[in-house]
């Protein structure tokens, strides 16, 4: 493109250098431009040229010199009436002269470029100036062609004219329109390619980069660009022997393809990418020198190759580390000619070759079978295989078990297998041991099992004997447990039945001698005799709170005639008036009174519950809370004395507690402990709810006013 500008500028200068020289020789003599100029006037005659010598006319020489410009020529008045043309003009616009004798400049031009070029010609007049502008002219036939115009004011007899000269630029509009198009598919390629080009100008020094070249180096598009500049985006390591590469390009005499990996450093994160470069130099001779003139070039973004490249390398080496380091005998084989091409040191040792002698064989000098390895070889149809149980052979001749691991794949353009393998001589020898101590454990075991089926079979016999005994255990638990609880209850009846006799006999009969000696006493009687009555008198009543307190302590009267409630207040006052322990008795009373079994149980864990306190507990308060719920009644004993640990019920020293907790069993009831030693204790008992028939109430009822009399 820029070859083209600079001819079409060469191409305007010479036309415009012809025009000014046609001016210069006009100018010595009038007459010339008037016979340009009033070409139409009848006076018109030819006269020889005064500057010598010449075989032509003015008329010849104007003709010929107007003919010769390159390019059309006109000369109009003020309104742009075309007054003169060359020949070119002509055949360009009009064959006929008289057609274009009398017409307008501007009638030629295409619309679009006509108030263009009468904005032109307007500041020609007005500043008298030259001007140039580009517009399109309307030829033979409506064709479209575009000048590149020149037009000059010249004076005459105090009138202005206007002296123009153009300039066919089809060709350059051409080839401006294909260097277009070729820098859009240059530019619609490299975005495919991810490719960024660049141009630099040596003589302007300009450095024009694509917008793909400034992502490359992690600048904003229209970054403002210099060579220094893309110096510094290198590396510092990188950055000399980029700019020898550059000089290198641009050596006329020892020209050099411009191609260079770099490292970019992006200015927002600091982060390095490796760029690809490749460019040329051109030349023009200048002074009879080849000088450098521009250079041009793409760039791409390599960094994934790079650091793949590097990945790469770095697995080699890890293979490589592990290749020689590997206890396994490590063998790589071409898949075709079945020759060694590497091992470790480990294979060596194992085969007992050195490197070089091991290298020169192939896989049949160390296979006991090669024909087998050979068809294990053609029968391979996947990448990663293990191979069973095969046998090798030494340098020696020693025949060896071992196992393979074996793996198919490319290196270096040719098909390997990679071997693993592992020597299991050792292994199998110990496989054989473990078999043949394997086989004596299975005959142990065997003997073993039979013995133990025997003593198995034993045991169940010994289990079901067991069982029987503790089956027949438990029921004489059990009745031992109703025993103990009928013994406790024929015990209770029996100390109710001499309760009774005491208060029945004994207490009716105290009472009755202490009434007659009342009797006694209060007749007319000695004073000796008097005195002896008091004593006798006294005497008996003692006897009557001997006979109560008996009555009492074997079976209290108000459990059976009044009920549970009043024999646990009862209870309550006479343990509160003995120990000094406030006795507290909470909760509703009940209705119906509870069946003899349940109430004299409760009354006795109660009593001896209270009897532990007094004796054990070292209290000062206690309360005893008795209600009724859901077909139960619930007892509950509270003190604040010293407590206990729970764990130790069970053992001699609470032997109470156990008694107590068989009898509520007994009951189909339970009792629950809860005590920490310095916290005092909560006992809650719970048993069913049944309660004593009609029968026994009224017994109960009649029983009461002997109840009162022993109490009076």
């Amino acid at each position: 493109m820029m070859e083209i500008l600079v001819y079409i500028i060469a191409a305007t200068f010479t036309a415009i250098g012809i025009l000014l020289l046609f001016v210069r020789v006009l100018s010595k003599n009038h007459n010339y431009y008037r016979v340009i100029l009033k070409k139409s006037l009848p006076e018109w005659k030819r006269c020889p040229i005064k500057a010598g010598s010449t075989p032509f006319t003015r008329e010849e020489f104007v003709t010929t010199t107007i003919n010769n410009i390159p390019g059309i020529f006109f000369i109009s008045d003020e309104r742009g009436k075309i007054i003169r043309w060359n020949r070119k003009y002509q055949n360009h616009f009009a064959p006929l002269s008289e057609t274009i004798s009398g017409s307008f400049l501007f009638e030629i031009i295409v619309g679009e470029c006509r108030e263009l070029a009468k904005t032109a010609c307007a500041a020609v007049l007005r500043e008298k100036r030259t001007v140039e502008f580009e517009a399109l002219f309307i030829g033979e036939g409506g064709s479209k062609t575009p000048f590149y115009c020149t037009v000059s004011p010249y004076s005459l007899h105090g009138e202005t004219y206007l002296v123009g000269t153009g300039i066919d630029i089809s060709q350059r509009k051409q080839a401006e329109e294909e260097q277009l198009q070729s820098e859009e598919r240059l530019r619609l390629a490299a975005e495919a390619t991810e490719l960024g080009s660049w141009y630099l100008d040596l003589v302007t020094g300009s450095f024009r980069w694509s917008d793909r070249c400034y992502a490359i180096f992690g600048l904003q598009p229209g970054t403002p660009m210099t060579y220094d500049f893309f110096l510094s985006c290198l590396h510092p390591d990188d950055r000399e022997r980029t700019h020898k590469a550059v000089m290198d390009a641009l050596d006329p005499v020892d020209t050099r393809e411009y191609d260079i990996e770099y490292r970019a450093i992006w200015p927002d994160d600091g982060s390095v990418h490796w760029v690809s470069a490749k460019g040329r130099g051109y030349f023009e001779e200048m002074n009879g020198k080849l000088v450098a003139t521009r250079m041009n070039g793409t760039t791409l973004d390599i960094t994934t190759r790079v650091l793949a490249v590097e990945a790469l390398r770095q697995s080699e080496q890890k293979y490589r580390s592990l290749f020689v380091v590997e206890p396994d005998a490590l063998i790589l084989i071409d898949k075709e000619t079945l020759s060694i091409m590497d091992a470790n040191e480990s294979a060596l040792l194992l085969y007992g070759y050195t490197r070089e002698e091991f290298l020169s064989l192939d896989l049949s000098a160390i296979a006991s079978d090669p024909e087998e390895i050979r068809k294990m070889f053609l029968s391979m149809d996947c990448d990663l295989e293990y191979v069973a149980q095969r046998y090798h052979k030494k340098k020696n001749g020693q025949v060896f078990p071992v196992e393979m691991s074996r793996c198919a794949f490319e290196l270096y353009e040719r098909n390997v297998i990679y071997f693993a393998i592992r020597d299991i001589t050792e292994r199998k020898r110990m496989e054989m041991e473990l078999e043949q101590a394997h086989k004596d454990l299975e005959d142990r075991v065997r003997q073993r099992t039979a013995e133990l089926t025997a003593v198995n079979l034993r045991l169940q016999q010994e289990i079901i004997e067991h069982k029987q005994t503790e089956e027949e255990l438990q029921k004489y638990q059990q009745k031992l447990l109703n025993l103990s609880a009928e013994l406790s209850l024929a015990e209770e009846k029996e100390r109710r039945r001499i309760a009774s006799e005491l208060h029945d006999d004994i207490g009716q009969t105290l009472a009755m001698g202490r009434i007659k000696t009342e009797s006694l006493i209060l007749s007319p009687q000695p004073a000796d005799m008097s005195q002896s009555l008091i004593e006798i008198r006294d005497l008996i009543a003692n006897s009557i709170q001997k006979v109560r307190f008996l009555t009492s302590q074997l079976s209290p009267p108000l459990l059976y005639e009044v009920g549970f409630s009043a024999a646990l207040r009862w209870l309550a006052d006479k343990f509160q008036k003995e120990s000094g322990i406030r006795i507290e008795i909470l909760g509703d009373t009940m209705r119906k009174e509870l069946s003899e079994e349940i109430g004299v149980t409760l009354f006795q864990v109660v009593r001896e519950l209270i009897v532990n306190i007094t004796k054990h507990a070292q209290a000062k308060n206690a309360q005893i809370t008795v209600s009724h719920q859901e077909g139960k009644i619930w007892i509950s004993v509270k003190d604040d004395g010293k407590g206990f640990d729970v764990t130790r019920i069970g053992n001699k020293d609470e032997f109470g507690l156990f008694n107590i907790r068989q009898k509520m069993k007994h009951l189909g009831g339970e009792i629950i402990i809860e005590s920490t030693p310095g916290q005092g204790t909560f006992v809650s008992l719970v048993t069913p709810f049944r309660c004593r028939d009609e029968k026994t109430s009224q017994h109960r009822s009649a029983g009461q006013h002997i109840a009162k009399l022993l109490q009076r």
